[in-house]
C-alpha cells in the first residue's frame, strides 16, 4: 500500500510546522520517519542542527546536503540511545514514524526526558477523517495516544487540529512561561542522573482485583507507563471493569473466572513466566494499589545497573503507607517496616517452585538467592 500522502496530498501540516519553525528558529530539531524529506528540507532555514531518522536508507537521497543536516539510518529506539550517549537536548521534536499507538507512546517517551523545557514536539496523524483512515496504510491508531497523554498533563500541555489527517502540538513544561520556570530549577546537584550505557527493559507484572472501582487503576498505569517497557497483568475475576481497562494496555492479560487469592503464587508463577517471553532485564513487581516514588524511571535504571554490575539477583523496596492523604506517613503499628523484593533480575535460572495455595508465603522468585 502506498504511503497515505501520496494518496491524498492533504500535507497543509508541512507549511505549519514550517511557519512555527521560522518563529521558534530551534537550535535541535529531529524528525523520526523522513519519507522523502519534504518537511525536513523546508527546515533547514530555520534551525542549527537538524537530525532526520529513517529505518529506510533510501531516504538520505532526498536530503538537502548541508553542514547542519545528519541522517541517521536505523530505528528509532536505535537513535533515542544515540541522543542519550550525545547528551543531545531537543527543541523541535517530530514524530512521524511508525503510526501505531503502541510505536508513537513509545517514541514519545523515549525521546520526551531529552525535549527542552519549554520544547515542542508534534505528533502527526492523530485526527483521522474517518475510519477508513486508521487504516495502518493511511494514519493507522495514531490517534488513540491522545487520550493515553491526557492522563500526564502534569508534564505538558497540548491541542490537536481538528483537520485531517491531524497535528498534535505539545509543549513540555511544568510553569506557564519560561522564565518562571528557570527560576525555579532545582540546581544540577539536586537533578537525578542517570547512569550512561545500558538501558536496561524492564517488564512489570501485576495482580489485580475490582482496582478500578477504587480508584487504583488509572493512577497505577499512569505512573508506571513511563517507567518500564511492558506490562503482564493477572486479573483475579474483576467485576468491575479493571480488565477491560487494562485490555489495550498490558501486552498479555490473564483472566481467571473468579477471586482466588489464596492461590496468589501460582499466580506470580504464571505471570513471570509470560514476562520472561518478552526476554527482559529485569522484573518489576508491583501491586495495582501501588505507585512508585518520583524520579523512578531514572532511579530504577540505576538500580538495575547496580544490580547487574554486582550480580544481586533482587532489589528490595521500602513500602511506605500514605494515610488518608498524599503527604501523611503511617508509621504506627509495624506499618512502616515493609521491606519486599521488588526489581528482580533475570537470570537462566528465576522461576517460582510450584506449591500449593496458602497465604504469607515467599513473594518473590525461590531462585532469587542474593538480596
Amino acid at each position: 500500500m502506498q504511503h497515505s500522502r501520496e494518496l491524498t496530498k492533504e500535507n497543509w501540516h508541512e507549511d505549519l510546522i514550517t511557519i512555527l519553525t521560522g518563529s521558534l528558529k530551534p537550535e535541535v530539531y529531529v524528525e523520526l520517519g523522513l519519507y522523502q524529506c519534504e518537511l525536513f528540507n523546508k527546515i533547514i532555514p530555520h534551525a542549527n542542527k537538524l537530525y532526520g531518522v529513517d529505518i529506510n536508507p533510501e531516504a538520505a537521497k532526498w536530503m538537502k546536503k548541508s553542514e547542519k543536516t545528519f541522517f541517521f539510518h536505523g530505528t528509532t529506539d536505535e537513535f533515542a540511545a544515540e541522543i542519550k550517549s550525545q547528551k543531545i537536548k531537543i527543541d523541535l521534536l517530530f514524530i512521524d514514524a511508525d503510526h501505531s499507538k503502541e510505536s508513537v507512546l513509545k517514541d514519545f517517551w523515549n525521546y520526551f526526558p531529552y525535549v527542552e523545557d519549554h520544547g515542542i514536539i508534534l505528533l502527526h496523524d492523530t485526527h483521522p477523517k474517518n475510519l477508513q483512515y486508521t487504516d495502518k496504510g493511511y494514519c493507522g491508531d495514531a490517534f488513540l495516544v491522545i487520550d493515553e497523554l491526557k492522563q500526564h498533563q502534569d508534564k505538558f500541555e497540548f491541542m490537536t487540529i481538528p483537520v485531517h489527517p491531524g497535528l498534535t502540538l505539545i509543549r513540555k513544561r511544568n510553569k506557564q512561561v519560561k522564565w518562571m520556570e528557570e527560576q525555579t530549577k532545582p540546581a544540577a546537584s539536586e537533578e537525578p542522573i542517570m547512569l550512561e550505557n545500558k538501558k536496561y527493559k524492564i517488564v512489570a507484572i501485576t495482580q489485580v482485583y475490582n482496582e478500578l472501582r477504587k480508584n487504583n487503576l488509572e493512577r497505577f498505569w499512569k505512573y508506571l507507563q513511563p517507567v518500564v517497557d511492558g506490562l503482564v497483568v493477572y486479573d483475579d475475576g474483576s467485576t468491575d471493569g479493571s480488565y477491560e481497562y487494562l485490555s489495550d494496555k498490558a501486552i498479555f492479560i490473564l483472566k481467571d473466572g473468579e477471586n482466588d487469592f489464596k492461590n496468589e503464587i501460582n499466580h506470580k508463577k504464571v505471570l513471570l513466566e509470560k514476562a520472561l517471553e518478552l526476554k527482559p532485564d529485569f522484573i518489576l513487581w508491583l501491586d495495582a494499589d501501588e505507585v512508585l516514588t518520583a524520579n523512578a524511571a531514572t532511579e530504577i535504571q540505576n538500580l538495575c545497573r547496580y544490580a547487574d554490575e554486582n550480580k544481586i539477583d533482587g532489589i528490595s523496596f521500602h513500602e511506605i503507607n500514605l494515610w488518608r492523604s498524599n503527604s501523611w506517613q503511617r508509621i504506627d503499628n509495624s506499618y512502616n517496616d515493609g521491606w519486599f523484593v521488588r526489581l528482580w533480575r533475570v537470570t537462566p535460572d528465576l522461576k517460582f517452585l510450584t506449591q500449593g495455595a496458602g497465604l504469607h508465603q515467599q513473594q518473590y522468585p525461590h531462585s532469587i538467592k542474593k538480596i
